[in-house]
C-alpha cells in the first residue's frame, strides 16, 4: 500500500464513521429481509439492480473520500512547524506535511530549497530558543542595573534639571511591552457582530476584485482582437467593482487613444496620476502605471495639438524611466511639433499685420470664362471646405504649401499658444493631478480638409452599391447629384493637399486620421495613383505606418486592394501616369535640344508606377506589422496571395525586382507560415541574384556612362536600381540560407563578387534610412531625388 493510502486509512475519526455506516447497513438489510418475508418485495430483478446501484454509490463515496484524504495529505496543513506531528515543513509556504513528498518538493510552491524535516526544524527552533535565552538574560541584567541606578539616585535627592542620562539605562518591563496584543472582548455581542460584518465586507471586496480582474482580462482580449470599443466597455465594467485599479485606468486610456477619444483618455490618465500623487506621495511606488499614464496622456494631448502639455508629460515620464527609447523618440518629435506650431502661429500673426496695412491690387484682364469647371456649379459644402475654392484659389493654395512656413500655418490651430504660460513650481502638482483641456475652439485649415475627406468617404460609400447591389443613396434622391458633385470635386483636392503635407514628418503625422477614409477609396480608378502615393508616404514614416498597421489589423480586407494592384497586368498600373506622353514629348524635343529631352526623361522617371507604390507600401506595412500580434493573425490569410503577386516581379533586370525582394524580406518576419510561403520563391530569388550579380551587367552599365547627357542620366538611375536590387535580393537569400534545404544552393553564389558586399551595406542602409526619416524639412524636389537614389 502506498504511504498516502496508509495515512488516509489511518486518519483520525475513521473508526466512528465506519461503525455508523455498518449500523446503517444492518438496519437496511433487516428491513429488506422483512420486506421479502412480508411479500412487499416481489420484483427481485429490480431489487437486485437497486442493491447494485446502492453498492456502486457506496464505492463512489468511498473513492471520493479516499481522494479527498489523499489530497489533504498532499496539500498539507498550514502551520509554523512548532509541533512534532509532521514529517516535513516548508519554510516558504508555512505548510506541514504528514507524509514523504513525491520528488522531495513542496506541492504548493514546487520548490525543495526551503523544505525542512521535523528534526531539522526542531533543531532550528532550539537554536532560536538559545538566542532568546541569551537576550532574556541580557535584558534581565539591564533591568536590574536600571533598578539599582534608580535607588542610588533616590538617595542623592531630586535635581532641578532633567537628567537625560537616565534614558540610557531605561529598559521596558517586558520585551513585548510596546507591542502587546490588543485586549478584545470575547463574549460581547456587539463586537462579534462587528467582526462578522468586517469579514463579510472583506469577502465581498475579494469577490469584487476577482470580478474586476476578469473584466480586465476580457478587455485585454478585446484589445488583441482590435475591438477597442469593446475593450473600453469591459474596462469600465471592471472599474465599477474596483476604482483603485490603476491597470484598468491605463488600459482604458490606451483603448480610448486608439479610437481618438482624446478627452476621455486624458481623464483616465488623470485618475492614475491623482491616486499616486495623493495616496502614494509620488510616482515611485507605482512607477510602471504612472509612466504609462504620462505617456498615454501625452499621446492624447498630441492628438489635441496641446504640444506644451504633451512635452511636460513626456518629461515627467522620463524622470520615472529615463532610458525608455519610445518616450525619448516621442519627446523629440513633440519638440519639433511644438516648434513647428509656434512658427506657424508667428507666421500667421505676421500675415495679419501685413493684411491690416494698405494693399495694392493689380487687376488682370482675362478672356477666359469665369466658369472654371465643376466648382462653378453650386455645391452644398461647408464654408471652410475645399469645395468653396475656385480653381485658381486652389492652385494658389497648393503653390503656397510648397513653403515650410505656409505648411506650418495651414496645420496650426489659431490661438494654440496664446494665453499659455508655463506653470510655476507650486502649480505643477495640481496640473499633474487634474489636467483639464478645453475643446478645440478654432480648428486649423487641416482640420477642415480632414472633415472634407471624411464627409466624402461617407457620401462615396452611400453612392456605392453594396454586396446586394443596393445603394444607401439612390439616383432618384435629390441629394444624390450634390453628393456626386461634392465627392468628385473635393476628393482630388483633399488628396493633393495631404500629399503636399506628407513631405514633413510632423505634418504627415497630423494627416494620419484621414487614413481610414482614404484607403477604402483605392477602388476608384481616377484617385488610385494619388491614394497610392499617399499610402507610400504614410508607410515611410514611423508614426503613420503604425497607424496603417493597426488599421489593417482591424480591416485586413484593405490589404487585398494593394495585392490586386501588385498582381495587375494592366499597362496603366505597370507604367507611371503620363509616361507615354512624356516619351512622345521627349521624342519631339530631341530635335529642339538635348536639355529639353533630358528634362522630359527626368520628369517621367521620377514618378513611380502604381505597382511599385503598392509593393513598397506592402513591404513597409509588413515590416511594422511584425511587432503587432493581432496584425500577424489577421494578415495570415493574405500571405499566400501576397507572395504570389510579388513573385511575378522577381525577374532579372526587372525595374521592380528589388522592391519585390525587399517586400519578401519583410514578409519573413511575420512568422513561420509566411516564411514557408516565401521559401517557395527561393528558385526565383537565386536566379535573379545570380543574373543581377554578373560582372558583365555592371560593366556594361559603366561603359555606357560616357554616352550623351540623356542616356547618362538613364544609365545612372539604372545602375542605382540594380545596386538596390542586388542588395535586397542578397538580404532575402541570406535569410533563406538559414534553412538547410537552401544552404547548399546559396553556397554556390559565394564566388560572386557582389554577394560579399551585401552584409555591411544592410546596416549602413538602415542607419541612413533612419537618419532620413527623422529630418525636419527638405524640399519636394530634393526628396524625390533622394528617394529615387534609395529606390527599391
Amino acid at each position: 500500500m502506498a504511504p498516502v493510502d496508509a495515512h488516509a486509512l489511518a486518519a483520525p475519526g475513521r473508526g466512528n464513521k465506519e461503525i455508523e455506516e455498518w449500523s446503517n447497513e444492518v438496519e437496511e438489510v433487516t428491513s429488506q429481509i422483512r420486506g421479502i418475508i412480508d411479500g412487499t418485495i416481489t420484483d427481485f430483478e429490480a431489487f437486485d439492480q437497486q442493491l447494485a446501484l446502492k453498492e456502486r454509490a457506496k464505492q463512489i463515496r468511498q473513492e471520493e473520500s479516499q481522494a479527498r484524504r489523499q489530497k489533504f495529505l498532499l496539500n498539507g496543513s498550514e502551520g509554523k512547524g512548532e509541533g512534532t506531528k509532521y514529517k516535513w515543513w516548508c519554510k516558504r509556504c508555512f505548510v506541514e506535511y504528514l507524509i514523504d513528498l513525491p520528488e522531495g518538493k513542496c506541492t504548493r510552491c514546487q520548490q525543495s530549497d526551503k523544505l525542512m524535516s521535523q528534526e531539522a526544524r526542531r533543531e532550528e527552533l532550539m537554536g532560536k530558543l538559545e538566542v532568546f535565552k541569551e537576550e532574556k538574560a541580557k535584558h534581565k541584567w539591564r533591568k536590574d542595573k536600571w533598578g539599582r541606578w534608580k535607588k542610588s539616585q533616590a538617595l542623592l535627592g531630586k535635581s532641578r534639571f532633567i537628567n537625560y542620562k537616565a534614558w540610557e539605562y531605561w529598559e521596558p518591563d517586558t520585551d513585548s511591552e510596546e507591542e502587546g496584543d490588543p485586549i478584545v472582548p470575547r463574549d460581547n455581542p456587539e463586537f462579534l457582530a462587528m467582526e462578522a460584518d468586517l469579514k463579510e465586507r472583506k469577502r465581498k471586496q475579494s469577490e469584487k476584485n476577482l470580478t474586476a480582474e476578469r473584466c480586465r482580462q476580457r478587455g485585454n482580449q478585446c484589445m488583441k482582437e482590435g475591438d477597442y470599443v469593446g475593450a473600453i466597455e469591459n474596462y469600465e465594467e471592471g472599474l465599477e467593482y474596483r476604482r483603485d485599479c490603476k491597470a484598468l485606468w491605463t488600459n482604458k486610456a490606451l483603448a480610448e487613444v486608439k479610437v481618438f477619444r482624446w478627452h476621455d483618455a486624458i481623464g483616465s490618465c488623470n485618475k492614475v496620476i491623482e491616486y499616486a500623487e495623493i495616496f502614494e506621495e509620488g510616482f515611485a511606488k507605482s512607477a510602471d502605471a504612472c509612466f504609462k499614464a504620462f505617456t498615454r496622456r501625452a499621446t492624447a494631448l498630441r492628438g489635441l495639438h496641446k504640444w506644451e502639455d504633451a512635452l511636460n508629460d513626456l518629461e515627467d515620464a522620463l524622470t520615472i524611466f529615463p532610458k525608455n527609447k519610445e518616450a525619448q523618440d516621442l519627446l523629440e518629435k513633440t519638440k519639433l511639433a511644438c516648434q513647428q506650431a509656434r512658427n506657424g502661429e508667428t507666421c500667421e500673426d505676421r500675415r495679419q499685420e501685413e493684411e491690416d496695412g494698405p494693399v495694392r491690387v493689380e487687376i488682370e484682364e482675362s478672356d477666359e470664362s469665369e466658369a472654371e469647371g465643376p466648382e462653378a456649379e453650386s455645391i452644398d459644402a461647408p464654408p471652410d471646405s475645399l469645395g468653396q475654392l475656385s480653381k485658381s484659389e486652389f492652385g494658389q493654395l497648393l503653390k503656397s504649401l510648397e513653403s515650410a512656413a505656409e505648411r506650418s500655418v495651414f496645420c496650426a490651430r489659431p490661438g494654440e499658444f496664446s494665453g499659455q504660460t508655463k506653470p510655476k513650481a507650486d502649480q505643477w502638482v495640481g496640473r499633474k493631478i487634474d489636467l483639464k483641456v478645453d475643446e478645440v475652439a478654432q480648428p486649423s485649415r487641416l482640420d477642415g480638409v480632414l472633415k472634407d475627406i471624411e464627409r466624402s468617404c461617407i457620401l462615396w460609400k452611400k453612392r456605392r452599391p453594396n454586396a446586394d447591389g443596393r445603394r444607401a443613396m439612390q439616383d432618384d434622391e435629390p441629394e444624390s447629384k450634390d453628393a456626386d458633385a461634392f465627392v468628385e470635386l473635393v476628393v482630388p483636392r483633399a488628396l493633393s493637399v495631404l500629399l503636399a503635407l506628407a513631405d514633413n514628418d510632423h505634418h504627415c503625422s497630423l494627416t494620419a486620421p484621414a487614413l481610414r477614409h482614404v484607403w477604402p477609396m483605392l477602388l476608384v480608378e481616377d484617385w488610385r495613383y494619388q491614394i497610392l502615393s499617399l499610402l507610400h508616404e504614410w508607410s515611410s514614416r514611423s508614426i503613420t505606418v503604425r497607424s496603417m498597421a493597426e488599421f489593417a489589423s482591424r480591416y485586413p480586407e484593405h490589404v487585398q486592394l494593394l495585392i490586386d494592384i501588385v498582381a495587375s497586368e494592366r499597362k496603366e498600373d505597370a507604367l507611371p501616369p503620363g509616361f507615354e506622353d512624356s516619351a512622345k514629348k521627349m521624342a519631339d524635343k530631341l530635335g529642339l535640344g538635348a536639355d529639353l529631352a533630358v528634362a522630359e526623361v527626368r520628369k517621367a522617371l521620377l514618378r513611380k508606377s502604381p505597382v511599385e507604390l503598392a509593393i513598397l507600401g506592402l513591404g513597409n506595412l509588413c515590416s511594422q506589422g511584425a511587432s503587432l500580434s493581432h496584425f500577424k493573425d489577421q494578415i495570415s490569410g493574405y500571405v499566400a496571395p501576397m507572395v504570389a503577386a510579388l513573385r511575378r516581379h522577381l525577374r532579372p533586370m526587372d525595374w521592380r525586382c528589388g522592391a519585390a525582394a525587399g517586400a519578401l524580406c519583410n514578409l519573413l518576419r511575420l512568422g513561420k507560415a509566411a516564411a514557408e510561403e516565401v521559401e517557395k520563391c527561393s528558385e526565383l530569388l537565386l536566379t535573379a541574384l545570380r543574373e543581377e550579380a554578373k560582372p558583365e551587367v555592371m560593366a556594361s552599365l559603366k561603359a555606357m556612362q560616357g554616352a550623351d547627357c540623356g542616356v547618362a542620366i538613364f544609365v545612372e538611375m539604372l545602375r542605382r536600381e540594380r545596386g538596390a536590387a542586388q542588395h535586397n535580393l542578397g538580404v532575402c537569400v541570406t535569410k533563406l540560407a538559414q534553412n538547410p534545404r537552401y544552404r547548399d544552393q546559396v553556397r554556390e553564389l559565394n564566388g560572386l563578387e557582389s554577394l560579399h558586399q551585401i552584409q555591411l551595406p544592410k546596416v549602413n542602409a538602415q542607419k541612413e534610412k533612419e537618419r532620413k526619416m527623422h529630418r525636419l524639412e527638405t524640399s519636394a524636389e530634393d526628396r524625390r531625388r533622394e528617394i529615387l537614389r534609395r529606390r527599391a
